[in-house]
């Protein structure tokens, strides 16, 4: 994704959504033979698509009344002050879908940056475990022409010992890791 994130992107393509649908709620007229209002289908797909926004409106517009009867209903561009609040809570909502993505999305790099790391460790280890193990054949293998063969072969078997530990400790760390990949994906 781009330098600007979920968290830029999706609140200015819900607000342009919503401010598309709310205009096209507009242009449908009431059915006379409804004595109620009427919602048209777009607002009502544009309240569903950010409800929580529908519902901060709803609740801001409850608690802080700014339409009287005594006055003409407040508009900025043509929208009522119950659909502002909404496209402010389009934004507030998306901003932080947005955000959530993001920190997701950069949790899950830094991870893939930690397990390239980790790869990378426990695979030279495993290397080294390799030679190690050539290492510690060569006194136990061919004993002769070694000064101190008894020496020769305790210092051959640690050097095996940590030969295995090298070879077992990241080749389990490994196996771990890539069954825990599988199982989630």
């Amino acid at each position: 994704m781009s330098k600007l994130g979920y968290r830029m992107i999706l609140p200015i393509a819900h607000v342009s959504l919503a401010v598309l649908l709310l205009g096209l709620g507009r242009q449908v007229h009431q059915p006379t033979q409804i004595g109620f209002p009427y919602s048209p289908t777009p607002t009502l797909v544009c309240k569903g698509i950010s409800a929580p926004a529908a519902l901060f409106s709803i609740a801001v517009g409850a608690v802080a009344p700014f339409e009287r009867l005594d006055h003409p209903p407040i508009s900025f561009s043509g929208f009522a002050i119950d659909d502002v609040l909404f496209l402010f809570g389009v934004v507030i909502l998306w901003y932080l879908v947005g955000l959530a993505i993001d920190r997701h999305r950069a949790q899950r790099q830094r991870e893939r940056a930690h397990n390239a790391l980790r790869i990378f460790i426990d695979l030279l280890l495993i290397g080294l475990a390799m030679v190690l193990l050539l290492v510690s054949f060569t006194p136990i293998l061919a004993p002769k022409g070694l000064t101190n063969p008894t020496g020769a072969r305790i210092a051959a078997i640690l050097w095996l010992t940590w030969s295995l530990l090298l070879f077992l400790v990241p080749g389990i760390n490994l196996t771990r890791m890539f069954r825990s990949r599988d199982s989630a994906a």
